[in-house]
């Protein structure tokens, strides 16, 4: 008995949805949101060890990099807005891996803890070891094609 919704074949074995769903489909944003499901959850496979996802890797990437800096200057490094980026902040926080020292005026600003800089260090070589399975499947020419690409699909999504 199927406790989901199915189809059922004439012999009555149950279908999946995931049967209907062609490998690629008509529609592109369904496509890429598929890609990017699929590809988020092999880098949050990878950087599970450190106790982050991967989504909070790039946040604590970022911090690594341009820290300190304020919740409005990392919001716009990432491309997020401040109440999704304050969200997953809160979280990180909780976990002690990112503090908000060195107040300048009113705003905080943030940079990673000691503690959030020895779980970005473990995980950044959790990332590497993920971008280089990426990398390997396709071959460096098809990744340069694919970034070029990508680039081009960002420019122009900027410009409207």
């Amino acid at each position: 008995m199927c406790y989901f919704k199915c189809t059922y074949t004439k012999e009555g074995i149950p279908i999946s949805k995931k049967d209907f769903l062609p490998p690629v489909a008509e529609c592109h944003c369904l496509n890429l949101r598929r890609l990017t499901l699929q590809t988020v959850e092999q880098y949050d496979q990878y950087v599970r060890p450190a106790g982050i996802t991967i989504q909070q890797f790039s946040l604590m990437r970022h911090l690594h990099f341009l820290s300190p800096i304020s919740v409005t200057e990392l919001a716009e490094a990432m491309g997020l807005d401040r109440t999704t980026l304050s969200r997953n902040l809160k979280v990180l926080e909780k976990k002690g891996l990112v503090c908000d020292d060195l107040p300048i005026g009113r705003q905080r600003q943030l940079m990673l803890s000691q503690e959030g800089q020895r779980v970005f260090a473990q995980a950044e070589a959790l990332w590497q070891k993920a971008q280089h399975s990426f990398e390997d499947r396709l071959g460096p020419e098809r990744m340069a094609q694919l970034n070029e690409i990508l680039q081009l699909l960002l420019d122009n999504s900027e410009e409207k």
